[in-house]
């Protein structure tokens, strides 16, 4: 488990990790970029986004990708309706890098994607998956008939154990090397919409062998 706490956890998105918190109980004025995608990570599951002005806004889990053109001057009203109640912001677009935007859930009080209490609760959450051991307020779910979820045709990817909290989730996969030649595998490879780390137990597999590979996720995915 050492090396899969040291190199093997890598943490997404980033993006360049820039990062706002705003609290979503007053609509907040936020500053977002007109030339790159937006992130938005509400604290319950979306149902549906949609402003003012003609922008894309598309919602997967607990998340938001907003995309404004340089077209469309601001402000903008972006309103993001979750199952239990819908979060305004103000958006000032600007030609500036995109960051990823929290919306705190009044006074609710989460670790912030990014932060050491973050990263801290992502490891005990994989270290707790990979010893079959999960933390207190998460569900076990031993997998059966799971498809494949491999990206690519060089590895077989399987889903087995699935532990559910509030907030997040953490699936275990088989990762399988089917061809006859050793293979090394990458988180990045993994890497899908939605994916907060990955973990991958050992990183070379030979051919016919497999390893763990650990994804966390939203609990809504």
């Amino acid at each position: 488990m050492a090396g899969l706490m040291s190199l093997g956890l890598f943490l997404l998105p980033r993006p360049g990790s820039a990062l706002q918190t705003v609290t979503g109980n007053e609509t907040a004025i936020v500053r977002v970029s007109n030339r790159d995608l937006n992130r938005f990570v509400a604290p319950h599951r979306l149902r549906k986004g949609f402003s003012n002005k003609p922008i894309e806004v598309t919602v997967d889990g607990n998340e938001a990708y907003v995309n404004i053109p340089p077209t469309i001057a601001g402000p903008v009203e972006l309103h993001l309706l979750t199952e239990r109640e819908t979060y305004t912001l103000l958006l000032i677009p600007a030609p500036i890098p995109a960051e990823t935007i929290v919306i705190r859930g009044g006074t609710e009080l989460h670790p912030a994607p990014g932060s050491g209490d973050y990263i801290r609760q992502i490891k005990s959450l994989i270290r707790a998956a990979a010893n079959h051991v999960p933390l207190s307020g998460y569900d076990a779910i031993l997998i059966a008939d799971a498809r494949e979820e491999c990206p690519v045709n060089e590895c077989s990817l399987i889903a087995v154990w699935r532990y559910t909290g509030r907030d997040l989730a953490v699936t275990e996969y088989r990762l399988s090397n089917p061809t006859k030649e050793p293979r090394v595998y990458r988180e990045t490879l993994f890497a899908r919409q939605g994916t907060r780390a990955i973990a991958i137990e050992a990183h070379h597999v030979g051919p016919g062998s497999a390893t763990r590979l650990f994804r966390v996720e939203g609990a809504d995915r």
